[in-house]
Order: C-alpha cells, then structure tokens, then sequence
C-alpha cells in the first residue's frame, strides 16, 4: 500500500497543472459533448448517490492479472449505469469474488476515501 501512496504522489505531482486529453477540433462538438469544464468546475461536483451501491472486488490482484475479466465487468458497469444487479451477475458468470456494501456503509466508505485522497494531496 505504501509503494501505491508513492506512486500517486509522484503521478499528481508530474502531472499537476497538465492537461490529460486534448480534442481534435471539432471533435467535441460531434460527439455532441458541449464545452469541456475546467477542472475546478469538474471538482465541484457532487458525485455521491444516497442510493448507491458499493461493489467491492476480493482478491483484487487475481483479477487485474486477467485484463478481459476487468474490462468486460468495466465495460458492464458502463452499459447499464452501475447497475448492482447486472454487476453482481456477470461477477458470478465470470468467478469474481466480491461483496456488496449497502448505501449507508457506501456513504461512509466514500466519505473516509474522500478525506483521505484530500490528506494525499496535501502532503504532496
């Protein structure tokens, strides 16, 4: 977990101020995205669902070896919206261990991870 921690400071601080994607002209509006926000505007967003799920991967580290199993469980979460049953389906089809927090534990746990990446980012 440290080396982790390492790694996100040294990537935050290399790529603070940066742009991490630039659109061809015209590209956006074709793809009818509208005007790109700032990132402050980006930050000041509320993400958080009180109806939220939270869908946490066991043996993470099996999984990440087997790149089509995280990408089609990505690619599911993107088509139906993170939808937790269609989640919890193909993670059975495909031997995925998981666990399923329920909206207040998921609250809770975004709030510590919330306060705890704004820590991160201060001590970089």
């Amino acid at each position: 977990m440290e080396q982790v921690e390492t790694l996100a400071r040294e990537y935050y601080r290399s790529t603070k101020g940066r742009k991490a994607l630039v659109w061809s002209r015209g590209l956006r509006d074709m793809c009818g995205l509208g005007e790109e926000m700032s990132d402050e505007e980006v930050a000041a967003q509320d993400y958080r669902n009180a109806q939220a799920y939270r869908l946490t991967i066991l043996n993470g580290r099996d999984i990440a070896r087997r790149d089509s199993v995280l990408a089609g469980l990505l690619a599911v979460t993107n088509d139906t919206n993170g939808d937790i049953k269609a989640m919890t389906a193909y993670c059975r089809l495909r031997g995925v261990p998981y666990r399923i927090d329920p909206p207040a534990l998921a609250r809770r746990v975004l709030e510590k991870e919330v306060i705890r990446h704004k820590q991160l980012i201060k001590t970089s």
